[in-house]
């Protein structure tokens, strides 16, 4: 069976289903492309013209990202909008958005090859083989994988989702990297670059598994695309009933 593998830590997934909130539409997030452009990019060049100078939702980028007629970059800049792509110190697994855009003639290509994608693993090797684009480690370049790439099935792969999926699982899926915080307080993570497209693959059978045990728990149909949603959970100075045990237990 395809998700003989998987088997639910049945404590945490109790504290799951006693904290997981109810679904929210999610409305748009992240900052308008216009905005970000000019927050992370400053005076690089190339930058593509007519960009939002609203905020975007989900399914607004991902049609923007799978139309053939528009940029690939302009898809990019949309998704890193979003998804709060910023200027970290250089390192293997932080974001940067300057180092990654004066990489963008390669960024064009990968997102055009995303398109024609039909697989996870796959989709993921284009991007994550030696982790190419620097700047763009796996929890940013999972979004364009979502966006771009047609169909339901492939989920953002960010520290929230995966430590989510590690901790509802008996066996971790995905390799983390955890640093310190500042204050000493609790461990950050981040999505290392050791994971593969097979990794990437079954992260996302996994999500599938677990929208199904949640059917099961609750009599309640959840997409997966949903319950990646519940697995992010909210964050910020605020964060959710999920998000608090995360970073406790995760």
């Amino acid at each position: 069976m395809r998700y003989a593998e998987f088997e639910l830590n049945k404590n945490h997934w109790d504290q799951f289903l006693v904290r997981a909130r109810a679904i929210v539409p999610q409305g748009p997030i992240g900052v308008p492309p216009s905005a970000w452009v000019t927050r992370c990019l400053g005076g690089e060049t190339d930058v593509p013209n007519g960009l939002s100078k609203e905020r975007l939702t989900r399914k607004q980028v991902e049609d923007i990202c799978r139309d053939r007629d528009v940029n690939p970059l302009v898809g990019y800049i949309c998704a890193m909008a979003w998804g709060g792509q910023r200027n970290l110190p250089r390192g293997e697994y932080l974001g940067s958005a300057v180092e990654a855009w004066r990489q963008r003639d390669e960024i064009y290509g990968k997102c055009e090859e995303l398109r024609d994608c039909v697989d996870a693993s796959s989709a993921y090797s284009i991007f994550g083989d030696g982790n190419s684009i620097r700047g763009l480690g796996p929890a940013y370049f999972s979004k364009l994988i979502s966006f771009f790439v047609s169909g339901d099935k492939f989920f953002i792969m960010d520290q929230w989702t995966a430590r989510s999926v590690n901790l509802l699982l008996k066996s971790p899926v995905v390799d983390l990297l955890f640093q310190n915080s500042k204050s000493g307080a609790r461990k950050n993570a981040a999505v290392s670059n050791k994971n593969d497209g097979p990794t990437y693959e079954r992260f996302c059978s996994a999500i599938e598994f677990i929208s199904i045990e949640y059917k099961e728990a609750t009599g309640e149909y959840i997409s997966p695309r949903d319950l990646e949603i519940k697995l992010f959970d909210t964050g910020g100075k605020s964060p959710g009933p999920w998000r608090s045990y995360l970073r406790e237990k995760g």
